[in-house]
């Protein structure tokens, strides 16, 4: 796994070598990041972070601050390594890593401009819903754009997360990944 696009383009990344982290597909990763456009001078959160390759990716494109949360003490020390590799490249550019569950995380600030989310598949729709009702996620998050990544399981999942999600969203297909793309928070 490496960095597709930005300054750090072709590092590599390690991640924990029992693969307990689903990274995202490197052309996933390159077709979402093309479609969100520039991200010179964004405050990026990774929820869910894992090994940190989407927001470590954003910080490669141009993201000022990125905060990483995970709720695995390991995995967070891949994330730091990682960010200390891809921060060669991008000096200018902060990082935060949080041990903690998203579910237990007191969001602080900077506020984001863009919220990445890639959950672990079976705790996804649970943890969408829980985050999207939490109104310290809402009032923290008014002014970003929310990628979500949709599980590919169970069949008809999509449907469920669109029920709860506000109305300015969209769900769009790159290399073979679902995303759902919150624009606002706006209508909960």
């Amino acid at each position: 796994m490496r960095i597709i696009g930005g300054a750090a383009r072709s590092i590599p990344l390690a991640v924990p070598p029992d693969m307990a982290v689903r990274p995202t597909a490197d052309r996933s990763r390159e077709a979402l990041f093309n479609s969100l456009g520039d991200l010179a001078g964004a405050v990026v959160w990774d929820l869910y972070a894992g090994s940190g390759a989407l927001g470590l990716e954003a910080m490669s494109r141009g993201a000022v601050f990125v905060g990483f949360v995970e709720r695995e003490a390991r995995h967070c020390d891949f994330i730091s390594r990682n960010a200390a590799k891809v921060g060669t490249a991008v000096p200018a550019a902060a990082t935060n890593v949080v041990n903690s569950p998203v579910e237990l995380f007191r969001f602080q600030p900077p506020a984001p401009t863009l919220v990445l989310a890639d959950p672990p598949y079976d705790d996804s729709l649970t943890g969408f819903r829980g985050l999207i009702g939490r109104a310290d996620f809402r009032s923290w998050a008014k002014n970003a754009v929310i990628v979500w990544e949709l599980p590919d399981r169970p069949a008809g999942v999509t449907g469920e997360f669109l029920l709860s999600a506000p109305r300015s969203r969209r769900v769009r297909r790159f290399g073979g990944t679902d995303f759902l793309i919150i624009n606002s928070l706006e209508g909960l």
